[in-house]
């Protein structure tokens, strides 16, 4: 399935190269410009964003990809980075935030 953009969101199978599936990568870039979207447009304090997901198998992964973005700001994000470095970057900042958090 190729990776269908609309106005109610995005859909795709997972897997593929970038922009054909919907995969990692294509799952930051999302996430990252709907970040940057709130963070410029809301006059609310609060940095809460709820995240939901289905049932699915790649729901998990899905997950985890969307909040360990949201969790790392836009700014640290690099062009120069491939998908699996930029994926791999993120979740082990967001494996690094979490064991810091326990730490405390």
């Amino acid at each position: 399935m190729t990776l269908i953009k609309s106005i109610s969101g995005i859909r795709g199978t997972i897997g593929g190269h970038v922009g054909e599936g919907l995969n990692p990568l294509d799952i930051v870039k999302f996430t990252s410009a709907y970040a940057t979207l709130i963070r410029k447009t809301t006059t609310v304090k609060s940095n809460k964003i709820v995240v939901g997901r289905d049932a699915r198998i790649s729901g998990e992964m899905v997950k985890n990809v969307v909040c360990g973005t949201l969790t790392v700001s836009y700014t640290h994000l690099r062009a120069h980075e491939t998908g699996r470095n930029l994926v791999c970057r993120l979740l082990l900042e967001k494996k690094k935030a979490q064991l810091q958090k326990h730490e405390r």
